[in-house]
């Protein structure tokens, strides 16, 4: 039996849930990075090296309680999980990047 949750994200044509509940995302689709950085750090500097002139959305998202960090979300088409996963890994690499979700 498929809870809830599991059907209100298989509607969304991106993830299914297999055997084991693993889930299996189907390429090429839009995905979002949670990127947590210095409150201070122009995080256009990482998304402009790592992405270049390819089509993203970049949006401020959260600034932590004391003004220390500042969350950003940024969203784009990815191809395969090969490319989702060196984007993920290359985020983390940012200089002043503490998080990437």
């Amino acid at each position: 039996m498929i809870s809830d949750w599991k059907r209100r994200v298989e509607e969304r044509a991106v993830i299914t849930f297999g055997e084991h509940d693993k889930p299996e995302i189907v390429y090429p689709c839009e995905w979002e990075y949670k990127v947590i950085v210095d409150a201070e750090y122009d995080i256009g500097e990482l998304t402009g090296e790592l992405l270049g002139e390819r089509e993203h959305t970049l949006k401020p998202s959260n600034t932590s309680k004391g003004g220390k960090y500042r969350s950003y979300s940024i969203r784009l088409l990815v191809h395969n999980e090969e490319e989702r996963r060196f984007l993920f890994d290359a985020f983390k690499k940012g200089e002043r990047v503490k998080m990437v979700l």
